[in-house]
């Protein structure tokens, strides 16, 4: 388990595979081409209060 997966387990307990489901669904609503995958993934980690 890395350290996101590890913080998303603290914020949602037991919801782990559903959470990360739901990452690369809200991914698809970001363009790829004008945003680094590091930041998609950090907006996204804050919009669900992981970070």
């Amino acid at each position: 388990m890395n350290r996101i997966q590890s913080q998303i387990e603290l914020v949602y307990p037991g919801r782990l595979n559903e959470i990360e489901e739901l990452i690369e669904i809200m991914k698809l609503g970001y363009d790829s081409d004008m945003f680094l995958e590091e930041d998609i993934e950090e907006s996204i980690l804050m919009e669900l209060n992981i970070i």
